[in-house]
Order: structure tokens, then C-alpha cells, then sequence
């Protein structure tokens, strides 16, 4: 069994609700979210931890969220529910790309002096 998972989508839905669902369903099956980079308004990574034998639930629930998972992150998944893990944690990383059409969201950088 692999010890690291790389998920990699797409979805037109709702930024903010999907990752908010993401961090309750890493939350509720026993993970914990170590690191979260938001690129803009157009993609989140997200790393995470899970136990092994949630690794399957963890990918039935970004489907149900209308995430389109790319087929190597299919594959990745049938792997993982196919082979018992004996690793304590499953590193996991989240990837997703927003289709919208919001304009870019803009954030100011302060200057720095110096």
C-alpha cells in the first residue's frame, strides 16, 4: 500500500463550501489537515493525513461534493481500498482547480521597508 495519496480535480462548484466539506470529512473519518495553499480564486492544494482504512469514504465523499477526479487519482483510490495498509497515517494531498467565472481575486501586499 502506498503511503502517500496525490488526488488531483476539477469542479465548477462553490469554493468555499467545498472546501469547508473537505476539512469536516478529513475531520469526521479520523484525519487532520496539515497545510492548506489557496492559488488565487482558481485552486486549493490541501495536505492531510489519514488513517488507511478510510482512504476509500475520503474518495466517495470528494465525489459526492461534484469534485471530476482525474483518473490517476481514481486509480490511486481503488489502490489504496484494494491493499490493507499496515502504515499508522496515509499522507494525502488534495489538489483542486475552480472552474467560474469570477474575476481573480486580488489581495493587497503591504510594502515592506528596507
Amino acid at each position: 500500500m502506498p503511503v502517500r495519496l496525490s488526488i488531483n480535480a476539477v469542479t465548477s462548484a462553490e469554493r468555499q463550501r467545498v472546501i469547508d466539506a473537505i476539512a469536516a470529512a478529513v475531520s469526521e473519518l479520523g484525519g487532520w489537515i496539515d497545510d492548506v495553499h489557496l492559488f488565487s480564486n482558481i485552486s486549493v492544494a490541501i495536505r492531510s493525513f489519514l488513517p488507511p482504512d478510510r482512504v476509500q469514504p475520503f474518495g466517495e465523499r470528494l465525489a459526492a461534493l461534484g469534485l471530476k477526479l482525474s483518473d490517476s487519482a481514481q486509480r490511486d483510490l481503488a489502490a489504496c481500498a484494494a491493499v490493507p495498509g499496515s502504515a499508522a497515517e496515509l499522507f494525502c494531498t488534495v489538489q483542486i482547480t475552480f472552474f467560474h467565472d469570477e474575476p481573480d481575486l486580488r489581495r493587497h501586499v503591504p510594502s515592506v521597508p528596507g
